[in-house]
């Protein structure tokens, strides 16, 4: 296996998510329902950020992106597929879950986060950037 995405990386670590979570250096979650936002994972070199899918009223996705976007990244029922990119791709990463909306963390504080291995954060709309 070639390992050239940050998909690929992801693919290397445990399926079991309970297990997987344990490894990750940050986890956030919402902290009204303790959903998963992202989990962050730290390497020499690189920091890798896991979003799972997540689910978006119809209204509220019909109000806030775009048809094409919607049909390349969405069950086509207002569930979003997850994503995996690396933290230098992202100026100030962006989460979602059904309780909270667009979620900005700057970008510092999550390799601050990542660095000192911060576990399980709750994260809340007062929370964003």
């Amino acid at each position: 296996m070639t390992i050239t995405t940050a998909a690929d990386v992801f693919a290397l670590l445990p399926s079991d998510p309970k297990e997987r979570r344990a490894r990750a250096a940050v986890v956030y979650r919402c902290q009204s329902k303790g959903c998963v936002l992202a989990e962050v994972y730290q390497a020499p070199g690189f920091t890798l950020i896991h979003q799972p899918e997540y689910y978006v009223s119809p209204n509220l996705d019909a109000n806030t992106s775009t048809p094409a976007a919607r049909e390349k990244r969405t069950d086509g029922k207002g569930t979003w597929e997850a994503q995996t990119y690396y933290a230098s791709e992202a100026a100030n990463p962006v989460f979602y879950c059904r309780h909270v909306f667009h979620l900005t963390i700057p970008q510092e504080r999550l390799e601050r986060d990542a660095r000192r291995g911060a576990g399980v954060v709750r994260l809340s709309k007062d929370d964003a950037r």
